[in-house]
């Protein structure tokens, strides 16, 4: 009930796509997990279907290709991915090949960096992580994806400032495509 309210809110303000977490979608479909996650977004997205709000889950707890597959599985149209570049790395996954993998329900993304598993793992600024930025901007081009890059940096000593560098990193990338 309180992300329908929050899809409300959101289509009040005329945005059309709300952003989350849903959690680790289990690879087993017969796993009760499965079965209750499923409910709830098939409940969460035939509202998003009635008043025109997507609700996009963030990537990074299991691979593209376990998401697609469970999204594919829904009986709902309304929800889909938010791809987050570094949540895959961070989980040890291709961030390349989950665009690919989950192209056809990306509606949004996150430009942001990490290094993957083992001792340094973390968040790192735009650039300095294991996002391969040419590849990854180019795949998203391919699938045919032109919405937001969305620059996050939660950590950091100085965010704002890692911010700026971010945006100016992400326009070299761009321009180089």
């Amino acid at each position: 009930e309180k992300t329908k309210r929050m899809m409300e809110l959101a289509r009040a303000l005329g945005v059309k796509v709300l952003t989350s977490h849903i959690g680790q979608i289990p690879e087993d479909p017969d796993a009760p997990e499965y079965r209750t996650a499923t409910e709830a977004l098939e409940e969460i997205g035939s509202y998003g279907d009635r008043i025109g709000v997507v609700f996009a889950s963030e990537t990074g707890p299991e691979s593209g290709a376990a998401l697609a597959q469970f999204l594919r599985d829904l009986k709902t149209k309304s929800i889909k991915a938010n791809y987050d570049p570094a949540n895959m790395v961070y989980h040890g996954f291709d961030p390349v090949q989950g665009v690919y993998d989950l192209g056809e329900f990306i509606v949004h993304t996150h430009a942001k960096d990490a290094i993957g598993p083992g001792p340094h793992r973390g968040e790192v600024p735009l650039g300095e992580g294991e996002v391969p930025w040419a590849r990854y901007l180019r795949a998203l081009r391919e699938i045919g994806y032109d919405g937001y890059l969305t620059i996050e940096r939660e950590v950091g000593e100085d965010p704002a400032a890692d911010i700026v560098t971010a945006a100016k990193f992400l326009r070299r990338q761009l321009s180089n495509l």
